[in-house]
């Protein structure tokens, strides 16, 4: 277990697809916000509270609520967006969450189409948001596995905007 989470620390993608790696202590879901502007599909990014890492929102669901809809409420709390969930997830990455102690979390990830940008929000104060287009979020997300999923978004996107 603890090569599995020192594999995780260097490299969460690859810790995810170890057979070996421990099972998920907590599900968590999160958005990919995405919008048509300029001629071309753009992802909003988030800062992290802890690190400031650019990443797309996430969290917990709430008892009785569905993925897609807390993956939506993640998205307004964190990014003051709200618009159209797609119904099904477009993949999970596995990450750890640093509290009191670490746990090993899977997150699903749900494509969001925005449709309004909202000028206050829960988190304001505690976090940026960023409009990027996929090749800047290349440069600019950190986790292997979250990389991933926003190119799968491009795809889904596309699909779902159609």
């Amino acid at each position: 277990m603890r090569e599995a989470l020192a594999r995780l620390r260097r490299d969460p993608a690859s810790a995810a697809s170890d057979a070996a790696a421990p099972a998920p202590a907590l599900r968590q879901v999160g958005a990919i916000p995405c919008r048509f502007a300029g001629g071309e599909l753009q992802l909003l990014l988030v800062t992290s509270r802890r690190t400031g890492r650019w990443i797309f929102p996430k969290g917990n669901l709430d008892p009785g609520e569905s993925a897609g809809r807390a993956a939506a409420r993640e998205a307004y709390e964190e990014a003051g967006v709200s618009g159209a969930i797609a119904d099904a997830p477009i993949g999970a990455y596995r990450t750890r969450r640093v509290r009191a102690r670490t746990e090993l979390a899977e997150v699903e990830m749900y494509v969001l189409i925005v449709s309004d940008e909202h000028e206050t929000w829960p988190e304001r104060g505690e976090r940026k948001r960023r409009w990027v287009t996929l090749d800047q979020a290349r440069r600019m997300i950190r986790t292997p596995g979250l990389l991933r999923l926003a190119e799968q978004a491009e795809r889904r996107f596309l699909s779902l905007a159609a």
